[in-house]
């Protein structure tokens, strides 16, 4: 691993000859992955320290009993959870709820092959593992005998639902209409599945089983609904082209209320990426009338698919915007290689050099454009995203820094200057600042970003003269139909 994530380089050899030291004289029972986990955590802070000699002999020094409590704290299921610390050369440092560890504002997960850390912006999200097979065991246990253990057993799965969800499936249920449950893992009270102790797994087991009970019970509605369901699909595939694939129902936001769902409908067809794949869209019951049908027409439209052909007649597989393009010639592992990823993926996580704390960047395709993101620790934040009142902003990003470096004096002055002689970051910033407004603890600023064309097998980059009517940053897009394309 990079040395700039600040877990590996010379250093790390003597530190974990000093872990094991400490450990053999006061944990009897400690294993290679507690003493991973430990130094990772000593690097990190030295790191964040600004590193040297000094520092380095400040870790070195730290008493054994300081090294053998850290190393519960990052190894022990029932650890307490929530307390802040300091590390031996003044980091600060907190064990969170699901298993994440915050040092110096950086957000590290456990990473169950190397048995060390890992940076959570890159971490798998997906099920998987000793934890799935022993959360499959869990629900058989809780199901056993009931009638509704006639669902099965649940697979993994990934689906679009406000970004892309990893979770479980369940096959199509023929009295529910043919509609198949699934639940999303990761906005449970983990980081990453692989982290979830047996507690957590426990509690979602025991969410799995109320949510298989809850379609047991509703699969008489759910078979009345799903007859609108498929009409509004039939509507939709006739406009837009698209082959209707079927209906999931998503009971993560009230798993344990009866008859509270958000029907998942799910197509292949142009996804944000300009590629053919799965798209979904998200509804409600509540959105149904009494007559089966739902109460907004189709709105997805052909926009995707006219916007590729234009892109195609130009030599070009999309758009890129200004901050998406900095990022992909500042990253660490290479343009060619997030090029490559981008023609596969729809989202990207890489890291960006940074002085003491790495950068973060991410690329993700929205509406055929490559948008860019980045955030350093818990101090500056980009989002390709700027939320008004009930609208976003077209063709214009969020900037969130702390407000206390910045007086209102100072911040006043922002207002249509370039954020490069704003923020100093490790890349070129391109960029006007439209808006300021200041919120409680966070200055945010409204970027105004321009965006261009992008070939990504040849990775050119240029400035195209002509904006078709089908052209989404030309025409915001109010459709709530989301795509993962491949």
């Amino acid at each position: 691993m990079s040395d700039h994530i600040g877990i590996s380089g010379p250093a790390r050899s003597q530190v974990e000859r000093r872990v094991r030291a400490a450990l053999r004289g006061g944990v009897p029972t400690f294993d290679d992955c507690m003493v991973e986990r430990t130094t990772d955590i000593l690097m990190i802070d030295l790191r964040c320290a600004g590193g040297g000699d000094a520092l380095l002999q400040t870790a070195l020094d730290a008493e054994d009993r300081t090294i053998a409590a850290l190393a519960y704290v990052a190894t022990a299921e029932q650890a307490e959870r929530g307390g802040e610390s300091r590390l031996p050369n003044g980091t600060k440092f907190q064990l969170a709820l699901g298993g994440m560890f915050f040092i110096g504002g950086e957000r590290w997960v456990p990473d169950e092959i190397r048995g060390g850390l890992q940076p959570w912006e890159t971490a798998s999200r997906a099920v998987g593992g000793a934890n799935f097979f022993r959360l499959l065991e869990l629900i058989d246990e809780r199901v056993r005998g009931e009638p509704w253990s006639v669902l099965g057993r649940p697979k993994p799965t990934t689906f679009e639902r406000y970004g892309i969800n990893h979770g479980l499936r369940f096959a199509p249920f023929a009295l529910a209409g043919g509609m198949w449950l699934q639940l999303a893992l990761d906005h449970e009270r983990f980081a990453i599945f692989s982290a979830a102790t047996e507690a957590d797994l426990h509690r979602v087991a025991e969410t799995t089983a109320e949510a298989m009970r809850g379609m047991w019970n509703d699969r008489g509605h759910m078979a009345h609904w799903a007859k609108g369901l498929r009409r509004h699909a039939a509507a939709v595939s006739a406009r837009c082209g698209m082959e209707f694939v079927g209906i999931g129902i998503d009971r993560a936001r009230f798993p344990d209320a009866d008859g509270d769902y958000d029907f998942v409908l799910e197509f292949i067809g142009m996804g944000d990426d300009l590629r053919w794949g799965r798209v979904f869209q998200t509804m409600w019951n509540t959105e149904l009338s009494e007559d089966d049908d739902p109460s907004f027409p189709a709105t997805q439209d052909t926009r995707l698919s006219a916007l590729r052909g234009t892109l195609e007649a130009l030599g070009a597989h999309g758009r890129i915007d200004d901050v998406a393009a900095s990022l992909i010639k500042a990253a660490s592992e290479g343009e060619a290689e997030l090029l490559r990823r981008l023609s596969v993926d729809r989202e990207v996580c890489f890291a960006l050099p940074g002085e003491r704390s790495p950068v973060w960047g991410k690329l993700i395709w929205r509406n055929g454009t490559i948008c860019g993101e980045f955030h350093q620790a818990d101090r500056i934040v980009y989002s390709s995203l700027c939320f008004r009142p009930g609208t976003i902003d077209p063709n214009c990003g969020s900037l969130s820094m702390p407000i206390l470096d910045y007086p209102e004096t100072v911040a006043a002055g922002f207002l249509e200057k370039p954020v490069q002689g704003i923020l100093r970051t490790s890349f070129p910033f391109p960029g006007t600042v439209r808006r300021v407004e200041r919120r409680i603890d966070r200055l945010e600023l409204a970027i105004t970003v321009g965006s261009r064309l992008i070939n990504l097998e040849t990775g050119a980059i240029w400035h195209d003269d002509v904006r078709c009517s089908a052209d989404p940053a030309a025409t915001p897009p109010t459709s709530p139909v989301h795509g993962e394309g491949r």
